[in-house]
């Protein structure tokens, strides 16, 4: 799952953004023992486009992320998960960071 927020909050790129999961659904298929490896595949252009487009004119929008947990090569974990993006509704422009 934290690989999803973490991939959302980088292609986002909006640092005042609220994320939070809506749904997800989790697979255990293997356990997991060593060194492990999460893997969230960026969504194609077009979706993150909307996406982007969608969270910019009304503040907020969702995205469905897939994650892999990897042992050694092999998927030993798959979640799926709606990630959901707010503005954050008490930070005005002129008192975010990044504004200065």
């Amino acid at each position: 799952m934290l690989a999803g927020y973490g991939t959302l909050w980088l292609l986002l790129a909006d640092r005042n953004a609220h994320i939070v999961v809506r749904s997800s659904t989790i697979q255990y298929h293997h356990p997991l023992r060593g060194n492990i490896r999460a893997i969230c595949k960026s969504p194609d252009a077009a979706t993150l486009a909307a996406f982007k487009n969608q969270f910019a004119q009304k503040g907020k929008a969702r995205l469905s992320l897939h994650v892999t947990l990897e042992e050694e090569g092999r998927v030993c974990v798959q979640f799926e998960g709606v990630f959901v993006a707010l503005t954050s509704p008490g930070l005005a422009a002129e008192h975010r960071p990044d504004s200065v």
